[in-house]
């Protein structure tokens, strides 16, 4: 068979596959088709890296040496509501002590970076480093290591994301591998 034979094949074979998932994800609760990630396993440590004067791998016993901070949070995971005690070191007191660069003759560099926060499993999520600023969004992200007064269950890793404004879980990584400091537009 000729490549040009074939072609047909192929398209054909894509646009089922493309009519399956249609399918799959109108029959799926709320008609929104829901893939688990991968799981990666555990991350005994991550890299605070990106645009900071000092980027650094970063353990729990570094993470220990902050004053801790703790947080009641209630959020849904899935269709389920889940409530926990989260206690950690705020995201912000991690970035800034890695030193943010910012460009002196940019205005108000510092509100174009954004942290992005990456698991084991490669899921990710983004933070506008103005929501964790006192005079913007204030809010007390938490990179977290103890769950109600225990640490993390090995699935969640040494460290997770605690995002307490968010109603949704979907900004709570697991076993944070990396959290990089971006500039926006780049």
């Amino acid at each position: 068979m000729t490549a040009v034979a074939r072609a047909p094949i192929v398209a054909g074979t894509a646009l089922a596959v493309v009519c399956v998932l249609l399918t799959l994800a109108v029959g799926a609760p709320g008609g929104v088709l829901h893939v688990r990630a991968q799981p990666g396993g555990y991350a005994r440590a991550f890299d605070l890296t990106g645009v900071v004067r000092h980027p650094a791998r970063v353990t729990l016993a570094d993470l220990q040496r902050y004053p801790v901070s703790t947080l009641r949070v209630e959020f849904l995971a899935g269709t389920a509501s889940t409530q926990a005690e989260f206690a950690g070191v705020p995201l912000w007191v991690l970035v800034s002590a890695a030193g943010v660069v910012t460009d002196p003759r940019r205005k108000n560099d510092l509100l174009r970076k954004y942290v992005v926060v990456t698991g084991s499993d490669g899921y990710q999520a983004v933070i506008a480093v103005a929501e964790m600023l006192q005079d913007y969004g204030n809010q007390a992200i938490l990179v977290a290591y103890r769950r109600d007064g225990a640490a993390l269950p090995s699935d969640e890793g040494m460290a997770r994301l605690v995002v307490p404004g968010d109603k949704r879980g979907g900004r709570y990584v697991d076993n944070i591998v990396r959290i990089e400091v971006r500039n926006a537009g780049t």
